[in-house]
């Protein structure tokens, strides 16, 4: 059965175009491209029939969550996030208050501390992982964000090969790792996982929640 979900889209109107060092690396920019709109963006809630609705308005939202991998962590970005789960956790998670649903949380136009916030991304997560991250959530969340996938796909294996290198000599090919990364997006099992991951997370959400 398809999914009925409201997406959050994001918006970046200031990213410039992104260079690399070799036309090799072309595929690249994309992927790039990619982590930069989840990084920097502002978040836009598209509506239906509500045209007088203000879109960056947020104060509705008193319970939401953030699941998924380094891209939702926020790996180096700040200092250790603590705030609402142990600092244990979120050392082992590399999560950071510098990460883009913190900055979001505190950006939602209420109070942060009225706010129910569970925030579970988990650097180095699979859409498995991130698959029970969304089992775990508590019901009747206004809003979930998700990002997953990139390390099903080897993401960190085409930065290296295909950007820093910083494996040396021990460097893979970037041609391989890219099409290494389009065969699994474009298995079966991938995309299985992914709806996976959609369903159990729409089961969350309050009659009008968010993802």
């Amino acid at each position: 059965m398809p999914l009925d979900v409201k997406f959050v889209y994001l918006e970046a109107p200031f990213l410039t175009p992104l260079a690399y060092p070799s036309s090799e690396n072309c595929a690249m920019r994309s992927v790039a491209t990619t982590i930069a709109l989840l990084l920097f963006s502002l978040p836009r809630v598209l509506t239906q029939g509500a045209s007088d609705q203000d879109l960056y308005d947020f104060s509705w939202i008193t319970k939401w969550s953030a699941i998924g991998d380094s891209y939702a962590a926020g790996i180096g970005a700040g200092n250790s996030y603590s705030i609402g789960s142990p600092s244990s956790a979120s050392l082992d998670c590399s999560r950071y208050d510098g990460a883009y649903p913190n900055l979001i949380n505190l950006q939602l136009g209420t109070d942060p501390e009225s706010i129910d916030f569970m925030f579970s991304a988990c650097s180095g997560a699979v859409t498995s992982e991130v698959i029970t991250q969304a089992k775990n959530l508590t019901i009747d969340q206004q809003m979930i964000t998700i990002s997953s996938g990139g390390n099903d796909a080897g993401l960190t294996d085409i930065i290296n090969d295909c950007v820093y290198t910083y494996k040396a000599a021990l460097s893979g090919d970037c041609t391989a790792s890219l099409e290494k990364a389009q065969s699994i997006m474009e298995s079966d099992e991938f995309a299985s996982k992914l709806d996976e991951l959609l369903s159990i997370a729409k089961s969350k959400l309050a009659d009008n929640g968010t993802m």
